[in-house]
């Protein structure tokens, strides 16, 4: 049976592939009536772009099988290499069946004889430094009728996958705007910095997008990737509850791996005091799921659940103290374990507060060599009693957490967020990109928020909106309105702020400190008039993108 049963509101929907609960997913916007937005069986999981020697018939794609069935491509699966002619670009994948979680290197310019394991593409071009790849599940065959697959690589709803590197291989052989409506890549300006001669691009097996990528030194081409990447965060602190802080201290930590984590060796927690037996308690061995919060409570006893963890012989927090996760594997031996502690490749997460512990018990120079802390005198600000300090879901060290006065403990945190989404149209100064004008402000209460819209030409005006809907994908076509096919419009039309172009353009909002806005939704988008937009309206539209109202 198909497991869990979805909550109200939500569908159970197929993948559009295979049979049986393992292609079924819980849907929170369903699609009635129209496709459904599939999960995607393969994803690029590594990419040699530049071997040491030489490039020709050495260069390397790899493909892994992520659905958790065997898969056999059902029709005319193709690879992407947009370039001037079709059949060098767009090769169909053979029909040789990829077992659950397998990888397959994809050999670029290079002869030899498919297996399970290597397949070699000899008419594929050569990947350049500035260039990217997808994966479509087309149904028309590229030889036997061009035009077909051609309509299809330009639908979004065929793209698998996409990765863009260098600067990308420019508007005229580019998928990205496909990508970007696919929802597998986040902006049509985004790419993955080009790793250095011998290195690999490789996918941390979760997430989209460039921060779900990173470079690899000792490429694993054929094998699983070995991220350094944790599937655990610490994410909220409550230090010092209202009233007395015995067994009444909470840490809660979330999967943010995207799969089920059960902790493979001896996970542990670390509270580093006098003694080695309460200060680094091992983790249950119970299943978290796929973006599962767990509230360990501290120095408190009880039962041990899905969602509460109780851990009676670990010390108080202090005002100045600190929190890590390790992933050792020496069990309960102290000595080697001890010695794990002392090692960065061990360590998973790690959090300090106040002015730290000091330096006897304190392992803040462990976290700055796993890459987890910024440095050894970076410390959150110890929140008021009541309060707990939160993570904002994404980033490492006090940049990345704030001072919650409504905690959120054993529920997702409810920061503040900008995100940009979805593509916008070019125009004559390329595609207007609006984001937020320092990546570090987000839209708090009691706080002034400014975006920003670039690729816009000098001296004209723009419209930005602000809508308390969206409208689902792909929005509302505007060329009807008389703007260029494929531009769309996102927000509804609620609030609007005219602006003025000096080659950028920027919209400063003021947000009352007043908790009832909490949670408050918004979506933006710019109008941008463009004379040289080559539509008859003489005007193109940005990347829309969704706000949340933070209070911290």
């Amino acid at each position: 049976h198909v497991s869990p049963l979805p909550p109200e509101g939500d569908t159970l929907a197929w993948m559009e592939y295979g049979m049986g609960p393992a292609v079924w997913h819980t849907d929170p916007t369903p699609t009635l009536g129209l496709p459904n937005g599939p999960m995607k069986p393969l994803r690029i999981s590594e990419i040699l772009t530049d071997p040491v020697g030489s490039n020709v018939g050495t260069q390397i794609i790899e493909l892994q099988n992520v659905s958790g069935y065997d898969f056999t491509q059902p029709s005319f699966w193709t690879l992407c290499m947009r370039r001037a002619g079709l059949t060098n670009g767009y090769p169909v994948l053979p029909s040789i069946t990829i077992p659950a979680g397998g990888v397959v290197q994809i050999h670029v310019a290079a002869t030899g004889t498919n297996t399970a394991t290597d397949w070699y593409f000899p008419n594929l071009p050569t990947l350049n430094p500035d260039d990217e790849f997808a994966i479509y599940s087309t149904t028309e065959d590229p030889v036997a009728n061009p035009t077909g697959a051609l309509a299809q690589w330009a639908d979004s709803n065929y793209m698998q996958d996409f990765v863009s590197w260098g600067n990308g291989p420019g508007a005229l052989f580019t998928r990205a705007p496909e990508a970007v409506a696919a929802g597998v890549w986040p902006s049509t300006s985004t790419h993955l910095a080009n790793p250095p001669e011998g290195s690999s691009l490789a996918w941390q097996e979760f997430g989209q997008g460039p921060q779900a990528w990173y470079e690899a030194a000792t490429p694993t081409l054929g094998s699983p990737n070995d991220p350094d990447v944790t599937p655990l965060r610490i994410s909220e602190i409550l230090e010092d509850p209202t009233g007395s802080n015995v067994g009444t201290q909470i840490i809660e930590i979330q999967n943010v791996s995207g799969q089920e984590f059960l902790q493979p060796s001896a996970w542990t927690l670390c509270m580093r005091r006098g003694g080695a037996i309460n200060g680094y308690p091992e983790l249950p061995s119970i299943t978290i799921p796929a973006g599962g919060i767990v509230q360990l409570h501290i120095g408190a006893s009880g039962t041990d659940t899905a969602t509460d963890w109780y851990f009676p012989d670990l010390p108080m927090l202090n005002p100045d103290d600190e929190f890590s996760i390790y992933s050792t594997t020496a069990g309960n031996g102290l000595t080697a374990q001890l010695l794990q502690f002392s090692n960065p490749v061990y360590m998973e997460d790690f959090v300090s507060w106040g002015n730290g512990p000091g330096a006897a018990f304190s392992r803040i120079t462990t976290a700055v060599s796993a890459g987890v802390w910024p440095n050894s005198t970076s410390h959150l600000a110890l929140a008021a009693e009541g309060s707990t300090m939160a993570w904002l879901e994404e980033g490492t060290g006090p940049s990345a957490w704030y001072e919650d006065s409504t905690p959120t403990l054993g529920a997702p945190n409810a920061p503040a967020s900008y995100v940009p989404f979805a593509a916008g149209c070019a125009g004559s100064a390329g595609v207007p990109d609006l984001h937020a004008l320092n990546p570090s402000e987000r839209p708090w209460l009691g706080s002034t928020f400014t975006v920003e819209v670039t690729n816009v030409p000098f001296g004209t005006l723009g419209v930005l909106y602000m809508g308390l809907q969206e409208f689902p994908a792909p929005g509302i076509p505007l060329v009807a309105f008389g703007m260029s096919p494929g531009c769309f419009g996102y927000p509804s039309q609620d609030v609007s702020f005219i602006l003025f172009s000096t080659g950028v353009m920027q919209s400063a909002l003021t947000l009352p400190l007043l908790p009832v806005f909490e949670g408050l939704n918004w979506v933006n988008q710019c109008i941008v008039l463009d004379s040289g937009a080559g539509n008859p309206l003489g005007a193109v539209i940005s990347n829309p993108a969704r706000a949340t109202v933070g209070l911290r």
